[in-house]
């Protein structure tokens, strides 16, 4: 006979979803990066402190589960979680931004969050009392 306590003790591993985001928009066509789309509260909170880059970065590269991104030579960029900070990583401008705005709207879509404005996507927690600084 299985039992609610038995149910609770089994364990069932964390599945890992993603979505992946075409930088074809932005000038940089095939470029797609895949990003997972249910972090833990505490990465996703981390990743909205913007104003504490090595947080931030931190919690961007355990987000950001792979990318075909390479350089004018074809040599692969590196992922954000085999860097040390951001400054390592030499993307083009831009690009970090987009990836930055449309994770946003892709992460408050799957947890069935309206769409606002982005001047209005500012620092604030869907997953923490905390107050978050910066904005």
């Amino acid at each position: 006979m299985i039992t609610e306590a038995t149910r609770r003790n089994g364990s069932v591993a964390l599945p890992i979803n993603t979505v992946d985001i075409a930088l074809d928009e932005i000038g940089y066509p095939g470029w797609v990066v895949t990003l997972r789309t249910n972090p833990r509260s505490s990465v996703y909170d981390d990743f909205l402190a913007i104003d504490d880059m090595p947080r931030w970065w931190k919690a961007f590269g355990k987000i950001v589960q792979s990318w075909n991104f390479a350089d004018e030579d074809d040599q692969p960029f590196p992922l954000p979680a085999e860097l040390e900070s951001e400054r390592d990583l030499d993307l083009p401008v831009g690009v970090i931004g987009f990836i930055y705005k449309r994770y946003v709207e892709e992460f408050r879509a799957t947890i069935g969050l309206p769409k606002v404005p982005v001047a209005n996507l500012g620092t604030s927690s869907v997953t923490s009392d905390e107050p978050q600084s910066g904005g």
